[in-house]
C-alpha cells in the first residue's frame, strides 16, 4: 500500500520530539491533508463512467452516495 499524503509529508519528523503546540498544529495539518486526500478520490469516484465503476463492483447510486457522504474527521 502507498504511503499518504500525510504519512509523507510527516516522515521527516518520525522519532523527534515536539513541543505540545507542534504536535497540535501538526494533527491540525494531517486533518487537513485528509480531508484533501477525501475530497480528491470522492471527485474522482464521481467522475468516473458507469463501466469503470462496474468493474470496480460500486453503482452509480452508491459511488454518487459516497461522494456527497459528510466526512467523518477522527
Amino acid at each position: 500500500m502507498t504511503q499518504t499524503y500525510a504519512e509523507t509529508a510527516l516522515a521527516p519528523l518520525a522519532g523527534r520530539k515536539v513541543t505540545p503546540l507542534s504536535a497540535t498544529l501538526l494533527r491540525l495539518a494531517v486533518v487537513c491533508i485528509r480531508w484533501i486526500e477525501w475530497n480528491h478520490s470522492r471527485k474522482a469516484l464521481r467522475n468516473m463512467s458507469d463501466h469503470i465503476l462496474e468493474d470496480i463492483g460500486v453503482t452509480r447510486h452508491e459511488a454518487e452516495r459516497e461522494a456527497t457522504r459528510a466526512y467523518n474527521i477522527r
